[in-house]
């Protein structure tokens, strides 16, 4: 049996072929706009479970128990992420995520496997399958970031490269393409964030006081020229750590972290501020992670904190007014918000919104709500939205998304409600995929929303929404 999928008069014809020419025809409602690019799949390339789905490039096995009107898929990578040691599996984190300008994919933690790739904490996906980046990192990765040239800088808390061929970078390196690169021995304590200026120069944040091979004095935060560390700290962040790191249009650096209030570098004219309201409210407590709002020019601050000076409704996420000069807590209108510790902002680009990781599960005001978001939430400038249904683990701290609008959930979880996914789990809402309990399957792109024929049809099909 055949079926011919056509457009007439803004309606969506399905024409069964049976082997006796017999012919039945269903008719969706009227669709307007409707513009379809139908492309046979085949059976080789399709998973049987429940339905028959297209397999993409990232894994093989994509299924939920119930796809109507359903807009996301979660898949998982074909190969396990391990740690292989005395350690358990749940010991796996993917701590930071970064995709660079050719769409390759870098993940980086606490791992020395994926599958039968040996790669001590640090891989890389290039669209078909897993690198190793040389003998890898001999301990925990924490950050990462890719400058104008492709350069991917390593931050963390380790001595250097792999066992092999041992580089001696101390918590931060350079891979370069082809090896890792020292950075003036790196530096003595961990480097929690890394972030990048206009110009292309790496800016790094930690708990670190100087670097190795020069013993260049640092104050948790410092740049990198190409040859040398320069000091951008001040004295009232000796006694802190910087966990959070952001940095605008205009190159200013938002920081916020252990034991000092969030503030901003100026690089015009290097004056630091600390950020502060008409009544004098700092923001001192816990802040793991910074982000600029990109639809405001706003930093936005995540992390364990709640009400402090004059400043009430605070629920682990807060966004700093530069124009008004006041804080705003990230609350839906009612006054919920984050239930617990916020670990990651992310600002898709895409589609304009903020993704948010943690250990929190549900909105609060001090009364728990009933939304559920599992450990990841999206704001999106007035309400915190779920995520499908969220992560299964202790906690999310990282995301990276491709060209393609795939977004990587990335932490110590382990997967979701409907697959099992050590570290890592990917989410994507722009796989359009129709099938059939006979089997013969299409895909179709450019279509704005989701419909289902059946209309007394023996086959339904179900037209998932594109983004």
């Amino acid at each position: 049996m055949n079926s011919i999928i056509k457009l007439i008069n803004n309606q969506l014809s399905i024409t069964e072929k049976s082997k006796n020419k017999k012919e039945k025809k269903c008719k969706s409602n009227k669709y307007e706009k409707l513009e379809l690019s139908i492309q046979k799949i085949k059976k080789d390339n399709t998973i049987e479970s429940n339905y028959f789905l297209k397999k993409n490039k990232f894994s093989t096995f994509i299924k939920d128990y119930n796809f109507i009107n359903l807009q996301y898929i979660y898949t998982k990578f074909p190969q396990s992420i391990e740690l292989v040691s005395e350690y358990d599996q749940n010991s796996v984190e993917i701590k930071a995520i970064v995709v660079d300008r050719l769409g390759r994919l870098y993940i980086a933690g606490s791992f020395n496997k994926i599958g039968d790739l040996v790669c001590n904490n640090i891989a890389m996906w290039d669209g078909n399958k897993w690198n190793r980046l040389g003998d890898g990192i001999n301990s925990q990765i924490i950050s990462l970031v890719v400058d104008s040239k492709n350069n991917l800088f390593v931050g963390g808390s380790f001595s250097g490269s792999g066992n092999q061929n041992l580089i001696s970078s101390s918590s931060i390196i350079k891979w370069n393409g082809r090896k890792w690169e020292s950075l003036d021995g790196g530096v003595n304590g961990n480097v929690n964030v890394i972030s990048t200026l206009s110009n292309g120069l790496i800016v790094i944040g930690g708990s670190f006081t100087s670097s190795i091979t020069s013993g260049t004095p640092l104050q948790k935060i410092a740049m990198w020229n190409g040859l040398n560390w320069i000091n951008l700290g001040t004295d009232f962040l000796n006694n802190g750590n910087i966990y959070g790191l952001d940095i605008d249009s205009k190159n200013n650096i938002y920081v916020g972290g252990f034991n000092l209030p969030v503030s901003v570098l100026n690089m015009a004219d290097n004056i630091w501020t600390i950020l502060t309201d008409s009544n004098s409210n700092i923001l001192d407590q816990i802040v793991n992670t910074v982000v600029i709002n990109q639809q405001t020019g706003n930093p936005v601050f995540g992390g364990s904190f709640g009400n402090f000076g004059t400043v009430t409704g605070v629920f682990n996420a807060i966004e700093f007014n530069l124009s008004t000069n006041t804080w705003v807590s990230l609350n839906n209108p009612d006054g919920f918000g984050l239930d617990a510790q916020c670990f990651k902002l992310f600002y898709d680009k895409t589609n304009k919104r903020i993704i948010a990781g943690g250990i929190f599960d549900r909105l609060t005001n001090g009364t728990e709500d009933n939304t559920v978001l599992n450990k990841v939430a999206v704001w999106d400038g007035t309400y915190w939205r779920p995520l499908g249904s969220g992560i299964n683990g202790n906690y999310v701290e990282s995301f990276g998304i491709l060209p393609d609008n795939t977004l990587f959930i990335g932490g110590n979880i382990l997967g979701t409600n409907n697959i099992w996914s050590n570290g890592l789990v990917i989410y994507t809402n722009n796989y359009v995929n129709i099938w059939r309990k006979d089997k013969l399957i299409y895909t179709l792109t450019n279509f704005e929303k989701s419909i289902t024929i059946s209309n007394n049809c023996d086959s339904q099909y179900i037209f998932q929404k594109k983004m």
